[in-house]
């Protein structure tokens, strides 16, 4: 048997799908390469890219669902990521709300202050006069 590394051979996804379709049937690769052999193929050579070319749609199938997967774990991420953002800009414009209630507030109490130190004088003027 000749012994083709996995990543020697390519097929198209055209040339690939009657092996694809053999093996969501469950065709065994002896069947598929007297096939291919009915076709005029040498036998080692076609089983060895038959086999090849197997394992490699494995692998881009693997790589395809985890692609997937990936994409989705990087959707939820980045919504998870918005919503933090939202609620850190929600918390700052709250936060700037309450610091400029405690500024209005700290000046209504300088201006009470003054008034209250004013009365207290006008007070103490009429207490004096009484």
């Amino acid at each position: 048997m000749v012994k083709v590394p996995a990543n020697t051979f390519v097929m198209t996804a055209q040339a690939a799908h009657p092996f694809v379709e053999a093996a969501e049937v469950q065709v065994r690769l002896p069947q598929v390469e007297d096939e291919l052999v009915k076709q005029g193929a040498r036998r080692g050579l076609l089983l060895a890219i038959t086999q090849a070319s197997w394992h490699q749609y494995r692998e881009l199938s693997s790589f395809s669902r985890g692609q997937s997967t990936l994409r989705n774990n990087n959707s939820v991420l980045e919504g998870k990521v918005k919503e933090k953002d939202e609620a850190l800009l929600l918390k700052t414009q709250e936060r700037t709300l309450r610091e400029a209630k405690a500024s209005l507030l700290g000046e209504k109490i300088k201006s009470l202050d003054q008034d209250l130190s004013r009365l207290t004088g006008e007070n103490k003027d009429l207490h004096d006069k009484i």
